[in-house]
């Protein structure tokens, strides 16, 4: 499972594992990681997963989130080690390996394995 190291000033405070489709983030008691910082809104940005995907979003927070430096206007894609910083906290993201999608290399990869059968919409293997 993936997961989310919280850091303030360079002090590992916090190692949180994310174990559902949505994780909230803010003040507010009932988020998931729950920030001090009064430069944090109450639900500042939320985490959302989808299979092995997972997506950053800012919830409209009053002073804005960042994604490796660069202010997050747009829900991103997260990958590993991706820092996510709100206030005087970063929170790095961390993929375990079950949730690294496989690689599929073209030497491996046999296409006539599957037939789609665009009149039907279905596979036909």
């Amino acid at each position: 499972m993936a997961k989310i190291l919280l850091q303030e000033q360079g002090k590992l405070l916090q190692e949180v594992t994310i174990i559902g489709d949505t994780t909230r983030i803010g003040r507010e008691q009932l988020n998931h990681v729950q920030l001090t910082d009064p430069r944090i809104s109450r639900y500042h940005a939320e985490i959302h997963r989808r299979g092995c995907c997972y997506t950053l979003v800012d919830k409209k927070s009053t002073n804005g989130t960042r994604l490796n430096g660069t202010p997050l206007r747009e829900p991103a894609t997260l990958s590993g080690n991706d820092t996510i910083t709100l206030g005087d906290y970063t929170l790095v993201f961390q993929l375990d390996a079950a949730d690294t999608p496989e690689t599929v290399h073209p030497s491996t990869f046999d296409a006539s394995a599957t037939i789609i059968d665009t009149v039907n919409g279905q596979s036909a293997d």
